[in-house]
């Protein structure tokens, strides 16, 4: 399930701190910047937690489980930020629950789809690359490589 290894105990000293901080500004929530911070530092808790358990785990169906986790939380604070500087810059009484809501129901969620399907589209670059390149009986080079790798990377690309 997991094994211990020395890379995981700055992001779970991390955590423990953002925790900590989080709890502190939790008793604080009455000043008008503390709740977005309060919200930040849950985050950060929250992706440096699955970072270190992700970190440790051995086993595939749990390093998927953590990956998701950490990025189901993460692009939630570009929100919190955006808030944050908002309310700090003095337009904080823009901000009502409503748009926030909105704002975090739209544009989160969509930015961890974009960063999610994006790094699986750039993982697959490299090995397509290394697939034309290895059945070639000469290097490919200029346009006759780009002309060889494109049937390849559209026949091993998944189907959606």
């Amino acid at each position: 399930m997991f094994s211990y290894t020395p890379y995981i105990l700055l992001p779970l000293f991390s955590a423990a701190v953002t925790a900590s901080l989080a709890i502190a500004l939790f008793r604080q929530r009455r000043r008008p910047a503390a709740r977005y911070v309060f919200r930040l530092m849950i985050i950060l808790a929250v992706w440096s937690c699955s970072y270190a358990l992700n970190t440790a785990s051995t086993t595939l169906p749990l390093k998927v489980f953590f990956y998701k986790t950490a990025a189901t939380f993460a692009p939630f604070l570009g929100v919190f930020t955006l808030a944050l500087a908002l309310d700090l810059l003095g337009y904080g009484s823009m901000l009502t629950r409503g748009r926030l809501a909105l704002l975090a129901a739209f544009l989160s969620p969509l930015l961890a789809r974009l960063l999610l399907i994006s790094e699986y589209r750039s993982s697959l670059s490299p090995t397509i690359i290394l697939r034309a390149t290895t059945k070639a009986s000469r290097p490919m080079t200029g346009t006759s490589a780009l002309l060889r790798a494109i049937p390849l990377a559209q026949s091993t690309s998944p189907s959606a």
